[in-house]
């Protein structure tokens, strides 16, 4: 127990003293040598006697499985999850913009690229384990090609989740071909890259991958390994435009860092505002002509304006671009924080199309069936600022009506900041539901708004409608209500008796609202209002808004339908 306190407060001087690496490395160390010691004493010493050179000077160390400081043990599934904590814990991940990625997710995107990849099948996505069984079905020469000559990168690595997983997917493809040879293996590394700016982070993603090689390569084979991670993974900064040289990629991929250039001492010189559109463009600069990628970025990529020219770049490079949608509430792809996210997959073959999802909602409980969600479908509907958020042809037929510019005027040609009738009130940060209101709110956050051509109580009911926020989540970033959804949000003419009706349901809802509310006093805001409370009301207000678009009953339903269960906070409810 002295011995353990010693080493304790010698990594916390280390740390204090802004030495983060160096106590980065020796956590590395202590891991491996935890893993080493595991292995001897569960009669696997060959093994640990096979990786423990090529350790040793990965990480500069003289590793002793027998230390006095060795707190625990650790068999290989615990080491490469332990090791991998090591770089996404490290203090300064965020500032960094660095999110873990999940192992269900790297196994899905790498899983969904080397499907792709190897039947040029760029029309769907599938689970995980569904996308490995079609993979399995292509000719014996094509899957042998994939795993031995095909190149794969991953410009900001980190622990080397993606290129792990790329791995052992060639390692599985070659054991169900009965070529799992130890020159295959060889060969297979051969054809994996990574980089990172983080030397430990290089360090934690080598050491990850000779212990998930342990069992397959002797001492020559690791002898090996040793010289083409030397060779293979990079320590350079991607944001700015590299000047490295590696042979041209044909799939790269990963989870760059999202670092807004305000929190940048040292600018990019290419301006894209924020680090993951530098990555991509970069990327560009190493595919293969008949290269993909696949890359976890923000949400902002398809809903914000500033993302216009990389979104332009990169559909206009490409032949085919798939977009998936992921909310961060209730769940998030990520775990401890709240992120909204795309998946996007580009390639260079296949027909020139776009593909996208709906906003995918789901509860921690579901995440297991999660992949089993998504669909896809053709998009042309793309604008300058954004890429509507849509997965179905009910949710794109309904898109298409909505947005129709033909047919009546927009919601911020009927909404002024200006005015000398009643105001109305707009929350302009939005969830689950869009809050707006007659009467005056305490909250910052709500933006005042004078009507034209109509009452204030029928604009009530139309801002309050599943019909406006099922729009506004196809088109937003998830968080904020802006001018880009007021100015395409189209409403056609509405004759008087429709106009009544709706007036009459506003003050029916705010009645609603305003017995429903719930006191909370925070900074923010003074009370909650419970519209979970009001779908009864909500969805009779959707039914007129049917009536005047002229949406028939798919499309009325699956308005008043989507994310609902979400939306009520009713975990048992069947999604539909």
């Amino acid at each position: 127990m002295v011995e353990i306190y010693l080493i304790n407060c010698y990594a916390s001087f280390i740390a204090s003293k802004g030495r983060k690496e160096l106590f980065d490395n020796i956590q590395i160390c202590n891991i491996i040598n935890g893993h080493l010691r595991w292995l001897i004493e569960n009669n696997n010493s060959t093994i640990a006697d096979k990786i423990e050179l090529p350790l040793s000077k990965i990480t500069n160390n003289l590793l002793d499985p027998f230390s006095i400081f060795i707190k625990e043990n650790f068999n290989r599934e615990e080491t490469l999850k332990i090791l991998s904590r090591i770089v996404e814990q490290q203090s300064n991940r965020k500032k960094r913009g660095v999110f873990y990625t999940p192992k269900d997710v790297t196994e899905y995107i790498a899983m969904n690229s080397v499907y792709r990849f190897v039947t040029k099948d760029v029309k769907h996505v599938f689970p995980t384990e569904i996308a490995y069984k079609r993979i399995l079905m292509e000719k014996k020469e094509s899957l042998l090609d994939f795993c031995i000559t095909k190149t794969i990168f991953d410009p900001t690595c980190g622990a080397g989740e993606f290129t792990l997983s790329l791995l052992r997917i060639k390692l599985n493809i070659l054991d169900k071909l009965g070529a799992l040879t130890e020159d295959n293996i060889i060969r297979v590394l051969e054809t994996i890259y990574a980089n990172d700016i983080s030397v430990n982070a290089l360090i934690v993603a080598k050491c990850r991958t000779i212990v998930m090689l342990e069992d397959y390569l002797s001492s020559e084979g690791f002898k090996k390994i040793l010289k083409v991670l030397e060779k293979n993974y990079l320590n350079y900064d991607f944001f700015d435009t590299p000047t490295f040289k590696i042979p041209k990629i044909d799939l790269i991929i990963g989870n760059p860092p999202y670092i807004e250039y305000s929190k940048l001492e040292i600018k990019p010189t290419l301006r894209m505002g924020n680090t993951y559109a530098n990555v991509m463009i970069n990327s560009l600069l190493y595919l293969s002509d008949k290269g993909m990628i696949a890359y976890i970025i923000p949400i902002s990529f398809m809903a914000t304006t500033r993302m216009k020219i990389l979104r332009k770049k990169i559909i206009d490079t490409f032949n085919n671009v798939t977009i998936l949608s992921f909310a961060d509430r209730p769940d998030c792809l990520f775990v401890g924080v709240h992120q909204k996210l795309n998946i996007v997959f580009a390639s260079s073959f296949g027909e020139k199309e776009l593909y996208t999802s709906d906003y995918i909602y789901w509860y921690k409980e579901e995440r297991r069936k999660l992949f089993e969600k998504v669909n896809v479908i053709t998009n042309e509907d793309m604008a300058n600022d954004y890429v509507p958020k849509y997965g179905t042809q009910v949710a794109k037929n309904f898109f298409e009506i909505v947005n129709d510019h033909n047919n009546g005027d927009s919601l911020l040609q009927l909404m002024t900041k200006k005015g000398d009738n009643t105001p109305i009130y707009l929350n302009s940060r939005i969830s689950f539901f869009v809050k707006a209101f007659i009467k005056p709110q305490t909250s910052s956050e709500y933006k005042k708004f004078f009507v034209k051509k109509y009452s204030p109580l029928m604009m009530i009911s139309i801002l309050n409608s599943s019909t406006f926020w099922v729009y506004w989540v196809q088109i937003s970033d998830g968080w904020h209500i802006t001018n880009k959804e007021l100015s395409n949000f189209i409403l056609p003419r509405i004759d008087l008796k429709h106009q009544k009706r709706l007036e009459t349901l506003a003050k029916k809802l705010l009645v609603r609202l305003e017995e429903t509310k719930k006191y909370v006093g925070t900074v923010q805001t003074e009370y909650e209002y419970k519209h979970k409370l009001a779908f009864d009301i909500i969805d009779e207000i959707d039914d007129e808004l049917a009536d005047i678009y002229g949406f028939n009953e798919s499309e009325t339903k699956f308005i008043k339908q989507f994310a609902r269960k979400y939306r009520e906070g009713n975990i048992n409810a069947k999604s539909n």
